[in-house]
């Protein structure tokens, strides 16, 4: 057997506990959320739950940290490939990774779309750091692709405007408004495309 030392298994808790949230989250919502049941599914006495959190939302955040940065991950991935010389399909290709990553990971963006605005709540904080680093990410593509003087300083207008329209075409498929995701990218690589050609010096 693995032996671990006294941080190793700690972390390797703490990950449970994490790994429980989600797991609770993502079948239940946030309806019947407990430490007692988070305890239970991680294999944990309740008192223990105690030695890695504060309190339900702290390891909240620490659930939504987590699966913010799987879902930037999957994203990040469907990027690399992004070939800007036909802007069209590098749009295409950057909307579709990042609204199959949200469609893949359904209980978190509920999340994300219903309580991002809380200010009050450490889950909203962490989940208003995943848009956050998610525009950064875009911002930085663009600039990568030439999007640059004299429309430097919109940059970042251009990334909020990606994903706002990205959480806005989530949103209506989750909801089955929209039930063609192809139409969706279609239309979101042809908005971003003619929305951003002027930067390019087109």
């Amino acid at each position: 057997m693995e032996k671990l030392t006294r941080k190793q298994a700690k972390q390797r808790t703490r990950l449970r506990l994490v790994e429980a949230v989600l797991d609770h989250v993502r079948h239940h919502g946030l309806t019947g959320l407990t430490t007692g049941k988070v305890a239970d599914q991680a294999g944990i006495a309740q008192s223990s739950f105690y030695v890695h959190f504060s309190d339900m939302d702290e390891a909240l955040q620490a659930a939504a940290d987590k699966a913010g940065a799987e879902v930037r991950a999957i994203i990040r991935d469907a990027r690399k490939s992004m070939d800007f010389s036909d802007p069209y399909r590098a749009f295409r290709s950057a909307y579709e990774g990042a609204i199959n990553a949200l469609l893949q990971e359904r209980a978190f963006t509920e999340l994300l779309l219903s309580h991002r605005r809380d200010r009050s709540s450490p889950l909203a904080e962490a989940l208003r750091h995943v848009l956050d680093d998610a525009r950064a990410d875009l911002a930085n593509d663009l600039k990568k692709a030439g999007f640059e003087a004299p429309f430097a300083e919109d940059i970042d207008v251009y990334a909020e405007l990606m994903v706002g329209m990205t959480l806005t075409v989530v949103e209506a498929l989750l909801d089955e408004r929209i039930h063609d995701a192809d139409r969706c990218l279609r239309a979101l690589a042809s908005i971003t495309r003619e929305l951003t050609a002027s930067a390019r010096g087109r």
